[in-house]
């Protein structure tokens, strides 16, 4: 809190270095609306939204990583963000529809690690359910055609426990 105060101590005196300075910490620390006032501050300079974002994506804790997902889709960064899907299968939900115009092939492979992953860990109906509404959300980007495929192979596989082959005959 007091950082913030301090920033606006900075901005009311015009001390744009230690603005810059401060809002580049406040931003690391989640506060991302300190972007729009670190973008202000640096108008000129077109090499802070890539020194940041290298900044971010080394971040080591969960607010960084937040602010790093945030700054990319301010910034409509769609090879970053498909990027971070390809190392985080499990966020491929919340950007389909942002990367499938593009990278639709790709978007349809994450989509399918993360279906066999939450498959694999899925121990009970309400989980077995979650999985197959997955499935459902997975045909709006790779067609009926790959999600009856992924589906059935998912009941080959997992035939040995009904409640979820007849979860699977649900979807299909």
């Amino acid at each position: 809190k007091w950082k913030q105060l301090r920033y606006i101590a900075y901005k009311g005196l015009s001390l744009k270095e230690e603005q810059e300075r401060l809002a580049r910490e406040l931003l690391s620390a989640g506060h991302f609306e300190y972007y729009g006032e670190l973008k202000l501050l640096t108008a000129g300079d077109e090499t802070v939204y890539s020194r940041l974002k290298q900044e971010l994506s080394q971040g080591s804790n969960w607010q960084q990583q937040g602010v790093y997902l945030r700054l990319l889709e301010e910034e409509n960064d769609l090879d970053a963000l498909m990027e971070y899907v390809r190392e985080n299968p499990r966020s491929v939900e919340r950007y389909a529809s942002k990367l499938a115009d593009r990278f639709k092939d790709e978007v349809a492979e994450a989509y399918r690690t993360f279906i066999r992953s939450a498959a694999s860990a899925a121990s009970n109906r309400k989980q077995y359910k979650d999985v197959c509404a997955v499935l459902t959300r997975f045909k709006k980007i790779a067609g009926s055609d790959v999600q009856q495929e992924l589906a059935s192979e998912l009941k080959s596989q997992y035939n040995r426990k009904p409640a979820f082959v007849e979860e699977l005959d649900n979807v299909m």
